[in-house]
């Protein structure tokens, strides 16, 4: 209801054109950033402090973006969001899958091993 009434008062046509391969970069995007947010969670064993890191993190990365040209290197590299644009637009290319990868591994599969590991040694003693 909502995209008519907007679409009839930019008199514009309703149209709702999402290729089939976008919305499961867009599905594959939210995964991503939801093991993020339970891997540092994992890791700080507090989920306030998850959140905020999730939620900054992509606002430090454009700041360091925006430093240079080695910083928007590092960011193009680093940032699990700018990481995740081209999977969630349908458009991915094998450079950005590697960059996709890395970031991946520094923001997810890292502070999910140490969270394991934080965890397991937690709950032994």
């Amino acid at each position: 209801p909502a995209t008519a009434v907007v679409a009839a008062v930019r008199n514009v046509p309703a149209d709702w054109d999402v290729s089939p391969l976008a919305l499961l970069g867009m599905a594959a995007t939210f995964v991503l950033l939801t093991a993020m947010g339970s891997a540092f969670g994992m890791l700080s064993l507090n989920a306030p402090v998850a959140i905020v890191i999730c939620l900054t993190n992509t606002m430090l990365w454009n700041v360091v973006g925006r430093l240079g040209e080695t910083g928007r290197l590092l960011a193009e590299w680093f940032d699990l969001g700018g990481a995740t644009a081209p999977l969630a637009s349908g458009a991915m290319t094998g450079g950005d899958a590697v960059r996709l990868a890395t970031s991946a591994l520094l923001w997810i599969a890292l502070p999910a091993a140490l969270g394991t590991l934080r965890v397991t040694r937690a709950e032994i003693h």
